[in-house]
């Protein structure tokens, strides 16, 4: 059991701590822990006089400091009442100029083993608006890509400047072709053909565009046509060419085709290019031909091609002694010609169709009988040899001959053989006898239409023939 004395003695010493009071224990003193750096602006330039305000996220105490001329700041977050403890984070809050600049707010953990912390601050200005830009003489066509460059524009505040750019039709406002972006190239597209192109072209900084921009207007560049090569022909006479001429156009333009020999290829076709031609037996030789063609905005193509027509000949074999040969050339000759171009011929002689009578050409004499040789028309040549007789064709279009009644000798001048049947048939009812010189008993042979299946001998291109009709007769054959 405790006694009274005892416990008077507590009782005293629990008063006297009461008025004399014991004192309670506090945090220590901390290490200094500098919050230092620099305020500068995006182009590096010091900003004096920024606030720099530290706030200890843990206490919610705070401790400022204003930068000096050059942009210095420095406190300690020692200096924050309660001082600081590793693992907190402080928060600077940099505050300038009101509004011209943006606030910017940064943080850091206290790291006691490091002990510092240095940070210097870049300030952003408020965005601004970029102010002039130019693209003048800048739009350039390559290929079919329509580039513009723009340059020129500055903004207040040191932002990077890029430039964006509108194309448009039909004036500067008018519709967006392309919408606003950072590509500075325009694939010219089909509808654009022929039109003209506005640009637009802007400054841009922190995502804010100029205010102000510039423009041009370019028309596009026309497409020209591509003539499909047709190249170089050669023919035989009397073997049609044809020429399909066709082009390609990056505008899908109509396209009209051209050619500066329609009187040979007299059906060309302007909107399709195509054309033929089928030379004459006397067309032979070589022609330069021009095709081309137009998109009808200015832009042509053409191609200057060589059409050989060559002349296709034909032999007659000619024996030693007399042949009846025909006449075949588009114009009429003279007997001194026709000698001429006959290897061996020593005379030629024709059926004079009004008398009746043969005359003679002799090459000695050649200002005497020096008779017209005519289309159609047969002589007799003597050759002092076998002699092949090459001669060119002529034109298979209709022509007359007249037979006087009684016996002529006619030429065949077609280049395929035909019965003395059907030549009778083709003279008419007035035919009464078709005779061929026998080429190799000399012998006289002689067809009659009553008896049509009795010497039936072929009629041969380049030979002659006698005839007989009942009445003059005008003949419409083909040559």
């Amino acid at each position: 059991m405790m006694n009274m004395n005892n416990t008077l003695k507590i009782g005293l010493l629990l008063i006297v701590a009461a008025i004399v009071g014991v004192p309670t224990v506090t945090a220590g003193p901390s290490d200094p822990y500098p919050l230092y750096g620099y305020v500068v602006d995006k182009a590096g330039n010091a900003l004096s006089g920024a606030n720099v305000t530290f706030t200890n996220n843990d206490t919610g105490e705070v401790i400022y400091d204003d930068t000096s001329a050059s942009g210095w700041y420095m406190d300690d977050a020692a200096n924050f009442p309660s001082g600081y403890q590793d693992g907190q984070t402080i928060t600077y809050m940099v505050n300038y100029s009101g509004t011209t600049y943006q606030n910017l707010t940064y943080s850091c953990v206290i790291n006691t083993t490091i002990g510092s912390n240095n940070a210097n601050i870049t300030l952003d200005q408020a965005p601004t608006t970029p102010t002039g830009s130019s693209i003048a003489g800048t739009i350039k066509y390559v290929g079919d890509m329509l580039t513009v460059t723009g340059n020129g524009s500055t903004d207040a505040d040191g932002d990077p400047v890029t430039y964006q750019y509108e194309f448009r039709r039909t004036s500067a406002s008018g519709p967006v072709v392309q919408a606003l972006s950072d590509n500075n190239t325009y694939t010219i597209q089909t509808a654009d053909a022929h039109d003209t192109i506005y640009v637009n072209v802007y400054g841009r900084a922190d995502n804010v565009n100029s205010h102000a921009y510039e423009t041009e207007n370019r028309s596009v560049t026309n497409s020209v046509p591509v003539l499909a090569s047709i190249g170089s022909k050669s023919v035989d006479d009397k073997v049609q060419v044809t020429i399909d001429a066709g082009a390609t156009d990056g505008d899908n333009d109509t396209q009209t085709y051209s050619c500066n020999r329609t009187d040979l290829f007299s059906d060309f076709n302007t909107s399709t290019g195509l054309g033929n031609w089928t030379p004459f037996y006397n067309q032979s030789g070589i022609y330069c031909i021009d095709f081309g063609v137009s998109d009808g905005y200015g832009g042509t193509d053409n191609e200057t091609i060589t059409v050989t027509v060559n002349d296709v000949t034909f032999d007659t074999d000619l024996f030693s002694g007399w042949n009846l040969v025909a006449w075949i050339a588009e114009a009429d000759g003279t007997a001194g010609e026709f000698i001429g171009i006959v290897t061996n011929a020593t005379y030629i002689t024709e059926k004079n169709t009004t008398t009746g009578e043969y005359v003679t050409f002799v090459p000695a004499a050649p200002s005497e009988n020096n008779f017209t040789t005519i289309k159609g028309r047969g002589y007799y040549v003597q050759t002092t040899a076998t002699t092949p007789f090459s001669r060119s064709r002529i034109d298979d279009v209709p022509y007359d001959t007249t037979l006087p009644s009684g016996w002529s000798i006619f030429g065949w001048t077609n280049s395929s053989s035909a019965t003395a049947e059907q030549v009778a048939s083709d003279i008419g009812n007035n035919c009464q006898y078709l005779t061929t010189k026998n080429t190799t008993t000399g012998e006289y042979v002689t067809f009659v239409p009553a008896a049509p299946s009795e010497n039936n001998f072929d009629v041969v291109f380049g030979l002659a023939y006698y005839v007989k009709v009942s009445s003059e007769t005008i003949w419409t054959r083909e040559a």
